[in-house]
């Protein structure tokens, strides 16, 4: 029988990694209570109101393309290889997220196309625990 190793986050804090496969993972974010700005990353105080009265706050897993970029030369040392898309959603709340974008065929993205969140392995760290991060791919189209 395989042993199941852990999974981390690659940065503590932005998202809820699914402890069952039939949870979904989501991004956390924080809601101001004075002014109710929602905010991701997490910060320590609002940007429009100056509260430092922040409460976490999960957020949508969908939302729409709002702009993206087709990056065609590796750089040395990154994890992605060319090509691949970064871009930015706008999710229900409000929130920008900039991410990267999980595409079969990058020439199907279009401009305010509906996005999910997924949560998938990046790497395996010196501990030998699985790395995980989160990008957006497009909605599956219905046949």
């Amino acid at each position: 029988m395989q042993e199941k190793r852990q999974k981390v986050a690659i940065k503590e804090g932005l998202f809820k990694i699914p402890s069952s496969p039939q949870e979904k993972g989501y991004l956390v974010g924080v809601k101001c209570q004075g002014c109710g700005e929602v905010f991701f990353p997490r910060r320590s105080f609002c940007a429009w109101c100056s509260s430092p009265d922040l409460k976490e706050t999960p957020l949508s897993n969908r939302g729409k393309l709002f702009t993206y970029t087709i990056i065609r030369q590796t750089l040395p040392g990154s994890a992605m290889i060319a090509p691949y898309a970064v871009g930015q959603v706008v999710l229900p709340e409000g929130v920008t997220v900039h991410t990267a974008i999980a595409c079969d065929d990058l020439n199907d993205l279009k401009i305010g196309m509906e996005m999910d969140m997924v949560i998938e392995k990046i790497k395996d760290n010196e501990a030998g625990q699985e790395v995980m991060g989160f990008k957006f791919k497009p909605v599956a189209k219905k046949r």
